[in-house]
């Protein structure tokens, strides 16, 4: 088959979610002997990655500007959502124009909701083309779950209504997705409910997001000081189901843990983020090249998120890693895990504080903990078993 994917993050090197999928699962499809072809936004600084190996063509575009005057303009003046404006490009456009002039696809994937602009575009041009969008989140119900959770706090009242219209004018755009796409694909059963409900007859399918799991077993290279007993927790640091995850642990469970230090790592730390630097029992690292070194010397990894949907990759990494686990039933959205055995999973913060505490004073359930989440996460999540089922669905489109 001959595909296209139309990405919108140059993924390599991978950081955060949507690149970790990527990675997986375009290589994964070139090694299964597919001609896969790529338009990313991005900038030309390397040419020489694995993802320029797996293509036989990858085009890269100027990310657009866009500045808050141009978010307000499309909050207020328009009815569109803002991540349906964040992608939008004309040079895009016209390569993918000379793409499709020049060429012809089995498929075109749109990846993420920042690209479905372009899935209505080429629709409405080449109408029997076969379209699949790869939703990362449920979009519209992580909005609604922004807008419950900030609604309840006075002081984010402005974030509560921004969040309400993004839920409406999300799901507007899902229902229409529903009536241009061939196909849905979801990375979580819950995700593929709710997108399911928006899509009417157009087919959701599951294909999660999954990891390379032996690439986080065993030492890292390299090694660095970690104050302990250590809590991790990863990601996007701007990403706001991640910031609204930092500042609730770090205000309302960290103080419950004596004695624990924690580490917020990720990229692009948010300036209420930052300031917990301040903080003589919490590390800032802003970016890191690798995670592995955290992730194998943190005596518990937390995922305290109250927002989000989908499949969380922070925790596929941490239980590749082998690392004991806390999280909220929000973080391990989408993994069918069960509580006690591959990880703790708690709520409230004086519940989930409690979780931490047991496992800090419990060497030994901190490692049966690991091993099940490692034999768990190899069985369920490693990219050999979820490539093989996104090629099932292309196969499906094709009959």
């Amino acid at each position: 088959m001959k595909i296209l994917y139309l990405v919108p993050d140059f993924p390599y090197p991978a950081a955060g979610g949507g690149p970790l999928r990527l990675m997986g699962l375009i290589p994964g499809t070139a090694q299964a002997g597919h001609e896969v072809h790529v338009i990313s936004f991005g900038t030309e600084e390397n040419t020489d990655t694995p993802l320029h190996h797996a293509c036989t063509s990858l085009d890269i575009v100027p990310i657009p500007e866009r500045s808050k005057r141009d978010r307000l303009q499309t909050l207020v003046l328009s009815r569109r959502a803002d991540m349906e404006t964040r992608r939008w490009s004309e040079k895009f456009i016209q390569v993918l124009t000379e793409k499709l002039a020049d060429e012809q696809f089995d498929i075109i994937q749109c990846q993420s909701l920042e690209m479905t602009p372009y899935l209505l575009y080429i629709r409405e041009r080449w109408p029997q083309q076969t379209l699949v969008y790869d939703a990362y989140n449920a979009e519209a119900e992580l909005q609604r779950m922004a807008y419950i959770t900030d609604r309840a706090v006075p002081q984010k009242l402005p974030l509560a209504l921004y969040s309400w219209v993004q839920w409406k004018r999300i799901a507007a755009l899902e229902r229409k997705l529903g009536e241009k796409a061939d196909a849905i694909i979801a990375v979580s059963e819950i995700d593929q409910q709710e997108l399911q409900k928006a899509a009417g007859k157009t087919p959701v399918y599951l294909v999660p997001n999954g990891i390379h799991v032996s690439e986080y077993q065993g030492p890292p290279d390299k090694q660095i000081p970690v104050q302990q007993p250590s809590l991790i927790f990863t990601g996007i640091m701007d990403y706001r189901p991640n910031v609204d995850a930092a500042l609730w642990f770090a205000n309302e469970i960290l103080p419950q843990i004596p004695n624990a230090h924690l580490y917020l790592v990720g990229n692009r730390p948010h300036p209420q983020i930052q300031a917990l630097a301040g903080r003589e029992n919490i590390t800032v690292t802003g970016f890191v090249p690798d995670v592995m070194p955290y992730l194998h010397q943190g005596t518990v990894f937390v995922v305290p998120m109250r927002i989000g949907s989908g499949t969380r990759l922070k925790m596929l990494q941490a239980m590749a890693a082998g690392c004991a686990i806390v999280s909220t039933r929000v973080g391990a959205a989408g993994l069918a895990v069960t509580h006690g055995e591959q990880m703790l999973l708690a709520d409230e913060a004086s519940a989930f504080a409690n979780a931490v505490c047991d496992l800090l004073n419990d060497p030994a359930r901190r490692r049966n903990l690991s091993a099940n989440a490692q034999s768990y996460v190899q069985e369920k999540f490693d990219w050999s078993v979820i490539v093989p089922r996104l090629l099932a669905v292309y196969d499906k489109l094709a009959r």
